[in-house]
């Protein structure tokens, strides 16, 4: 652990305007940060959890989680609480930080079938590592690097990607077709600038915004919130730079 005063601090409507959503900090994001806080909001609703990492009086690291009736990944996972997300960043990472907020879920979650989330070997939040040295194993996966991992409390049948998460395929073969959410506050400006690059290729634009979970559960793809398909394939998934995606795009068009 580090040295220094270490708080878990709970986030709900009363003070979400006012504190910072961890993973982003000041103006130069402010856009992102208004669009998360403004998702945030709405998830309360449902029962989402969103606790954040505090030493010393500063953020550095968050867990949000929510019953997985819920969830913004396409999962089936009736009596499961799903984490969303989960990071630690900068100086405070390896220092058992990942447990603690690991932990605040697991304790929230007493009652239900257990604890599942969706990890990536292109990590999108904290890698699978994480999770493995803290009691979950992988019960399932999808393409095209996607492990779903539980962590059961009682004897129930395990989580699962929905079929269509498996096969990371659209019937759109003939633009490329970006799909978003607010879920992520960096998702705003990069979608942006990838938008930018197809379109300087010379490709048709098609866009498609996940508004709730459930349209979330449908959606082709293990991520289901951010993603781009061309020719009907998933070319990118989560948030790549304009030169990445354009590279991507580039070999796709071949």
């Amino acid at each position: 652990m580090s040295e220094g005063k270490v708080e878990i601090m709970s986030l709900d409507e009363t003070n979400i305007d006012k504190e910072d959503v961890v993973c982003v900090r000041g103006v130069q994001n402010k856009e992102g940060i208004d669009l998360k806080k403004a998702w945030l909001k709405d998830r309360f609703k449902e029962g989402l959890k969103f606790k954040r990492l505090v030493v010393d009086g500063r953020s550095w690291g968050f867990i949000e989680y929510l019953p997985a009736e819920s969830a913004w990944r396409p999962v089936l996972a009736p009596g499961y609480m799903f984490i969303d997300c989960i990071w630690v960043i900068g100086r405070q990472k390896g220092k058992g930080h990942g447990k603690l907020l690991l932990d605040e879920c697991v304790k929230d979650s007493k009652g239900m079938n257990g604890v599942c989330v969706v990890a990536s070997d292109k990590p999108f939040m904290a890698g699978k590592e994480l999770f493995l040295k803290n009691g979950f194993e992988v019960c399932d996966t999808a393409p095209p690097s996607y492990q779903l991992l539980v962590k059961k409390t009682k004897s129930a049948p395990p989580p699962g990607f929905a079929e269509k998460a498996k096969k990371a395929s659209l019937d759109d073969k003939g633009e490329a077709v970006f799909i978003y959410s607010d879920q992520c506050p960096y998702i705003a400006k990069f979608m942006g600038e990838m938008i930018e690059g197809a379109k300087e290729l010379g490709v048709p634009v098609k866009t498609l915004k996940v508004i709730d979970s459930a349209q979330a559960q449908e959606m082709p793809f293990a991520y289901g919130t951010c993603g781009v398909f061309y020719g009907g394939n998933l070319i990118a998934h989560g948030i790549l730079t304009k030169k990445e995606f354009m590279k991507s795009l580039t070999t796709a068009k071949k």
